[in-house]
């Protein structure tokens, strides 16, 4: 299954969310890699095991990530 490029809208933190750092920092792009990964899934109409299939991980690991905790 092949990956098709879709162009998001940009996802805009709040400048108190950059000014965070080490752990803090991590867990605010976690949840915004997260939230655009399940924007995707809703623009292509793809299930979370679609894309985790597309992505040769697991559904769990994929779960993780859009939760922002991985």
């Amino acid at each position: 299954m092949s990956v098709p490029v879709v162009k998001l809208k940009s996802v805009k933190s709040g400048s108190q969310d950059w000014c965070k750092t080490g752990t803090d920092r991590k867990k605010v792009h976690s949840e915004s890699i997260g939230s655009r990964l399940a924007q995707a899934m809703v623009v292509l109409g793809w299930s979370q095991t679609d894309l985790a299939d597309a992505l040769g991980i697991t559904n769990n690991t994929l779960g993780r990530i859009i939760a922002g905790q991985e």
